[in-house]
């Protein structure tokens, strides 16, 4: 193949001609072997270019991912920790809940869900009581249910992890 190119290169160079007798074989040759020198450089380092630039690429994905093993999946381990190990007292909801007219059994689910709690309703026709609330961010599941316990009249057993919603009322207590 090398030789083709040479033979090539050499028939550019003799059929190379300037009206005026300022180009010929001999000067035009070096100029011509320069210009692929340099070209020849010039993909030389772009090959390097994209072989760092690669090379970068891996790097950061290996320090990505020893900085989610090291530092984000220990806080993930963490907060999907059993309810026992959970202070739920501790815990806040990171935004605002609304309920309007909504069955106690779907603000039971969310509160499970962002509470990773265990809450338990008791009494069938409880689950299909509707309440309206609006819960901010930084109330605890203590303060929810306190106030759930006081608004709706419900009664709120703790057994272990376990948080059970009963009806309430004087004549239920004792």
């Amino acid at each position: 193949m090398e030789t083709v190119n040479e033979a090539l290169w050499v028939q550019l160079a003799q059929s190379t001609r300037s009206p005026r007798g300022k180009y010929s074989k001999e000067s035009t040759w070096p100029l011509l072997e320069r210009r692929l020198r340099e070209q020849d450089s010039r993909l030389r380092w772009r090959w390097l270019g994209r072989a760092a630039a690669s090379v970068a690429v891996i790097l950061m994905f290996v320090v990505g991912w020893a900085m989610y093993g090291t530092f984000i999946k220990p806080i993930l381990e963490r907060s999907s920790a059993p309810v026992e190990d959970v202070q739920e007292s501790q815990m806040h909801l990171r935004g605002a809940m609304t309920f309007q007219q909504v069955p106690l059994q779907q603000i039971v689910e969310e509160l499970n869900q962002s509470f990773a709690s265990d809450i338990r309703i008791a009494d069938e026709e409880l689950k299909d009581y509707h309440i309206t609330a609006t819960f901010s961010g930084d109330e605890t599941l203590d303060t929810i249910l306190d106030l759930l316990q006081r608004v709706a009249n419900l009664q709120i057993v703790r057994q272990g992890p376990t948080i059970i919603i009963k009806k309430g009322g004087a004549e239920d207590e004792g």
